[in-house]
């Protein structure tokens, strides 16, 4: 019997960063669904597109409706069945106390991705 495929969102309003994540990420076996930016998100939310998600890596930069609201919003609609992520290379605004205290996400990797970043996407899947 063969195991489930990964299916991983991404976020990020920045091409060249979801060219390198998703290639990164297909590499490790999962499969990726971009999207460009919040309102493409919410409107993946409102459709029920996100179901079978295992987790969703977003860019909290970006040109979010609001990054809490979009937050809210899925955990409200897919009640924590995956968890999110900030990925992004803002280290002066976004720090990872941030992200998980104050932005509400479930952890941070920083831009660019290093070596590590198959561990840190597995510690999220599996955690």
């Amino acid at each position: 019997m063969s195991e489930k495929p990964v299916h991983v969102m991404y976020v990020d309003p920045n091409p060249n960063n979801r060219r390198l994540v998703k290639r990164e990420l297909e590499y490790l076996g999962y499969i990726v669904h971009e999207i460009e930016n919040g309102p493409e998100l919410m409107a993946s939310v409102n459709l029920a597109s996100m179901s079978g998600i295992d987790l969703l890596l977003a860019n909290p930069t970006g040109p979010f409706l609001s990054p809490t609201e979009t937050l809210d919003r899925i955990r409200e609609v897919y009640q924590n069945q995956f968890k999110i992520v900030a990925l992004t290379g803002d280290i002066t605004n976004i720090s990872e106390h941030r992200a998980t205290k104050f932005l509400g996400y479930d952890g941070y990797i920083p831009l660019p991705i290093g070596e590590n970043f198959a561990e840190q996407v597995e510690s999220y899947l599996h955690n």
